[in-house]
């Protein structure tokens, strides 16, 4: 039955573990196998990883398999039908494996593959782990400087407060500073206008301030004018404000209604 060839294992000191002195191992591991009559060199297995050579590939097919963030490479070979061969069958022998994130192939395991190989895991793995490091700087860096994620963050938390004031209350200090610092957010169009059913009518609102004011006179608000000093005391001069205000000059609201044509000029 066809096999691979017998995998030679080479485990090197810690002194010659590095991608230069590896290269430099399998050849030598190579010439002196060659020397010894092995004119078809079997695959390497240099601690832990195995060295083929191009003619050792060909009709190979390389295929990845994830578990965690690791990919393992495989390679497949097809064992054709064949006089001891009843069926043909695929033959997969381990490679190496690489982090799923990996940014660039690492030279211990670049030199286990073949340029076309190499170029496989270059496409498949490493081009979009750059990617996606870049995508996700960039995110960092939006992240960094987007204040709806802050808005948002900060809402959930005011209405939190909102609830937990109802048993605790907070002072009316902080409330205007949350305010005051939410004006100052750019917004990209106008507020919109909150319409809480008709317009008020503020000669109506006056009329019921005046009722409500008067009542509250009548019911002793306001207590007893002094015997003396009169015009000195807030009444009074609350009293005399009202009155410049409704017919007192030319910005009182009678001038204004007898210039809309509401209200009659005096004669005389």
């Amino acid at each position: 039955m066809p096999t691979w060839p017998v995998v030679r294992e080479i485990v090197l000191s810690d002194g010659e573990g590095t991608p230069k002195n590896l290269l430099a191992r399998v050849q030598r591991a190579r010439n002196t196998l060659t020397r010894r009559g092995h004119h078809r060199v079997a695959p390497l297995r240099i601690n832990g990883y195995l060295y083929v050579s191009p003619s050792t590939t060909t009709g190979a097919h390389m295929h990845l398999k994830r578990r965690g963030n690791r990919i393992s490479l495989y390679r497949s070979h097809w064992i054709p039908k064949g006089p001891d061969v009843p069926h043909g069958y695929t033959q997969q022998t381990y490679v190496g494996s690489i982090e799923a994130d990996a940014t660039s192939l690492p030279n211990e395991l670049s030199l286990l593959l073949t340029p076309t190989e190499c170029a496989m895991v270059e496409r498949r793995i490493v081009v979009p782990a750059k990617l996606e490091k870049e995508a996700a700087k960039q995110r960092a860096l939006q992240h960094e400087v987007d204040p709806v994620w802050r808005l948002s963050e900060a809402l959930r938390l005011v209405e939190e407060a909102a609830t937990h004031s109802l048993t605790s209350g907070v002072s009316a200090v902080r409330t205007e500073r949350l305010l005051s610092a939410l004006k100052k957010v750019r917004t990209l169009e106008p507020s919109p206008v909150a319409h809480h059913g008709p317009a008020a009518d503020p000669l109506q609102d006056a009329l019921k301030a005046i009722k409500s004011a008067t009542d509250a006179v009548q019911r002793g608000r306001y207590g007893r004018a002094p015997t003396s000093g009169v015009r000195k005391t807030p009444v009074f001069r609350r009293w005399t404000e009202i009155l410049a205000a409704v017919d007192g000059g030319d910005n009182s609201l009678l001038r204004a209604l007898q210039s809309a044509g509401f209200a009659s000029r005096r004669k005389g």
